[in-house]
């Protein structure tokens, strides 16, 4: 099986064997396999950022997180609109892999940190004005809370396995029909229910995620792709951690 298949269909090949060889599989994936889907993620948010239509200066750092001596850190340099072009042209490790000064490994970025202007201007720790989470990007697509409405009975429901435009998370800006996965309408019986959309979102939060019902992978986009999501039983929290220097 080609390696971007591979990475594509691997929440489906987990989901179809047992438990007692999950751990063996995951245990056997080749990490080049892992490198290579994360270099992927971090070239496609890239692009869009160096795309963006939105008139504000690219400024940011990137953010890494340890499981193994539960740290989180931001990069030590800062990105702007030129390293990420150079980023683009020859790919740097350098933006890639920080070293964590606790337990002495390489860790790969987890996010990118967007901030309006520096947060040195003001010598202050202030929020960003975008976080880019590594684990929500899809495909050019990113996963946020968001409210829907059936346009054929006005039936509204919140979700937090919302998929819209990478992009258009990025600038913020209106959301068209072909800028989001579409879910369908539970009350409304039409096979080809197309029209509900999306009247709010947000960033997901950790209290968004919280349910108390099973999730419903036939209503996920992203199950339904055969891609990995997050609700499957296994998580490979090792690899996606330290895929990179096992």
């Amino acid at each position: 099986m080609g390696q971007p298949i591979f990475i594509a269909n691997f929440g489906k090949i987990m989901r179809s064997v047992s438990l007692s060889h999950r751990s063996y599989i995951a245990n056997n994936i080749s990490t080049s396999h892992w490198k290579h889907h994360h270099e992927e993620q971090v070239t496609r948010i890239i692009r869009q950022l160096v795309q963006s239509k939105k008139r504000y200066k690219i400024y940011g750092y990137g953010k890494r997180s340890c499981q193994e001596c539960q740290s989180e850190w931001k990069s030590k340099s800062p990105y702007t609109k030129e390293s990420l072009e150079d980023y683009l042209k020859e790919t740097s490790n350098e933006l890639l892999n920080e070293l964590c000064e606790k337990c002495n490994k390489m860790k790969p970025i987890s996010s990118f940190l967007l901030y309006k202007k520096s947060p040195l201007e003001d010598h202050i720790d202030i929020k960003p004005t975008i976080e880019i989470k590594l684990s929500k990007e899809w495909n050019n697509y990113y996963r946020v809370f968001g409210t829907w409405k059936c346009q054929r009975c006005s039936n509204r429901w919140k979700s937090a396995h919302t998929y819209i435009s990478l992009q258009k998370f990025i600038e913020k800006s209106r959301l068209d029909k072909d800028d989001f996965y579409m879910q369908k309408c539970k009350n409304c019986e039409e096979e080809n229910n197309d029209n509900c959309v999306i009247s709010s979102y947000k960033p997901l939060n950790k209290s968004d995620r919280v349910r108390d019902t099973p999730h419903e992978a036939g209503l996920c986009a992203k199950c339904l792709s055969g891609a990995y999501c997050v609700h499957d039983t296994f998580v490979p929290g090792k690899l996606a951690n330290d895929f990179f220097f096992l």
